[in-house]
């Protein structure tokens, strides 16, 4: 169970998570007051400076509301509330279960420890090294019974699912840019074949091979810069949506944050290369059409 760690010691739960957004303040280790993450407290309906009913383990309390907090991910739906408050409602004065601590260590090195019999200085000087491993183990010996989990693990396991994620997105922008390629080729093609009348009059009237060039061109570089335009509002909107849902940002970032506007002139670009490549191959099929044969078929 957490507690607020804002006592006479100094520490603070926001210090461990500095990037939490806190609307309020957090309670004082004797008060009796509670915060709520955000989506329990739009869940449960409670606002700021409301009250919220406790109860479990047959005892009932009324606690009032100090704060709610943007934290991301599943802590948006947790409550924290004072360490001795918990413990007398669930009946567990004394007791705890879980303690989180913030600690200067170095960087966990690539080289496994030294071979204690062929290095004896060597493993020694790598053990008492502040590695979150051997910060760890000492913990854990120093607690009889306790299991010390360094953060550096999760940090590690979301890494190689944001790796993972990178690839399977940078594969799904190839599909999609080859499939976008694809479709503005055959939809150009059908739009030329369709408009081989009004080409051929426009030859006939004077029209040159730059100026038809340059109307396909428009036509095909306004489309494509409105739906790279759409693309990044829709993809920036999903990407902060996936990053507060999975990763525990704060999940109202799109709000909180300035939107990424620099991918904007990318999204364009790619957009108007796309709007070029896919328009080549008709373009050269509208150059090829002959007047007189286009307007008498």
């Amino acid at each position: 169970m957490d507690g607020s760690l804002e006592n006479a010691v100094g520490f603070q739960l926001a210090k461990l998570h500095p990037q939490w957004r806190l609307d309020g303040a957090w309670p004082s280790e004797d008060g009796g007051a509670v915060v709520l993450g955000r989506e329990l407290a739009r869940d449960l309906r409670a606002s700021l400076g409301g009250e919220i009913a406790l109860e479990t383990a047959g005892r009932s309390s009324t606690a009032p509301i100090a704060a709610i907090v943007d934290a991301g991910g599943l802590d948006d739906r947790r409550m924290w509330l004072p360490l001795a408050l918990a413990q007398r409602l669930a009946a567990r004065e004394g007791e705890i279960d879980r303690v989180a601590l913030s600690a200067l260590v170095k960087p966990e090195p690539r080289r496994a420890a030294p071979d204690p019999a062929r290095d004896p200085q060597g493993y020694e000087r790598y053990m008492c090294t502040a590695y979150p491993a051997n910060l760890a183990r000492d913990l854990a010996g120093a607690v009889p019974g306790a299991e010390v989990v360094p953060l550096t693990e999760l940090v590690a396991g979301e890494a190689g699912v944001v790796r993972r994620l990178h690839l399977l997105m940078l594969l799904l922008a190839l599909a999609a840019l080859a499939a976008s390629t694809l479709g503005l080729v055959s939809t150009t093609t059908a739009t030329v074949v369709e408009r081989a009348r009004e080409f051929g009059l426009m030859r006939a009237l004077g029209a040159t091979s730059t100026q038809l060039a340059v109307l396909l061109l428009t036509e095909s570089l306004c489309v494509s810069l409105a739906g790279g335009a759409i693309g990044w509002l829709l993809g920036t909107a999903a990407a902060v949506a996936i990053r507060g849902g999975a990763f525990a940002t704060p999940g109202h970032a799109l709000h909180a944050e300035p939107t990424q506007t620099l991918l904007l002139p990318g999204a364009l670009l790619v957009a108007a290369v796309v709007a070029v490549a896919g328009t080549v191959g008709p373009l050269r099929l509208a150059l090829k059409f002959d007047p007189v044969e286009a307007l008498r078929g």
